[in-house]
């Protein structure tokens, strides 16, 4: 009856997001039955499930949720888990991570959803530990994939346009990237500075705000080290305009860049 009922609710015929099941892999009923006690006859989270028992569970029991989604979260920073989150659930949330996490714990209040996240370090899992009704698996720790370099996430960034799920999945990489600009130089200096515009252009015009931000952020402390003020400055007025539109104080250093008269910047964004 459970699952009838579910079949019902419209969001049901979409929400089925999960990697396909290998056909030689043999998890014995038994070994379901208690992730079922847990998470499928009530709303629970569980953590440091074997991939194999936590993608045959999401398989077998699907259909006693109203959607299943499973992210791949490596590399990923809170903001993008998030925006990941929200992308796979129809959700366009332009606001700030404090927002967007009370955005999905608001959607997550009265639907019977089953998220399983893979590659989410323990300091990050209560961020999407939604509460309502939904259930959570923690995937057992495996080895990461390798990183991106940086000139491979450069030359992906250069088409983000053509680019969006690619890029989407290295921005973890370029923020990396960004992170180790300071002691970048000549052309790997130009190439850092490049993606971060590129990365910072593509997270914004995808509505993802709190990705941008977290880019900017990391923009600025790298040109703060490098002594280039004008470029901070820069970095700090394209950060007004998102703490505008999150209802935020802007800082006073950046109100007066915008009511400031123009000056000759090292970086062009957008």
């Amino acid at each position: 009856m459970t699952r009838w009922l579910l079949q019902q609710d419209p969001f049901f015929q979409v929400a089925i997001e999960l990697p396909a099941l290998d056909a030689s892999t043999d998890i014995p009923a038994g070994d379901l039955e208690p992730l079922a006690c847990l998470l499928a006859d009530r709303p629970g989270v569980h953590a440091e499930v074997d991939r194999d028992l936590a993608l045959g569970f999401a398989h077998m029991y699907g259909g006693d949720f109203e959607g299943v989604f499973w992210l791949s979260c490596e590399n990923r920073s809170p903001a993008g888990i998030l925006g990941d989150t929200a992308h796979m659930l129809g959700l366009k949330l332009r606001g700030s991570l404090e927002q967007n996490a009370n955005a999905l714990q608001a959607f997550c209040a009265d639907r019977r959803v089953l998220f399983v996240f893979e590659h989410v370090a323990p300091s990050d899992r209560a961020l999407v530990t939604f509460g309502g009704r939904a259930s959570v698996i923690f995937v057992a720790a495996s080895p990461l994939p390798a990183r991106s370099s940086l000139e491979q996430a450069t030359a992906l960034f250069s088409d983000w346009r053509n680019n969006s799920d690619a890029c989407f999945r290295v921005l973890g990489d370029v923020q990396n990237h960004l992170r180790n600009l300071p002691a970048y130089s000549g052309e790997h200096l130009r190439m850092a500075i490049s993606l971060g515009s590129a990365a910072f252009s593509f997270a914004s015009q995808a509505g993802r705000l709190a990705e941008a931000y977290e880019l900017l952020d990391l923009m600025i402390d790298a040109m703060r080290a490098r002594g280039d003020l004008l470029a901070v400055h820069r970095l700090e007025w394209e950060r007004s305009w998102i703490l505008e539109e999150w209802n935020e104080p802007i800082p006073l250093r950046a109100s007066a860049i915008i009511t400031g008269q123009p000056v000759q910047l090292t970086l062009g964004f957008r």
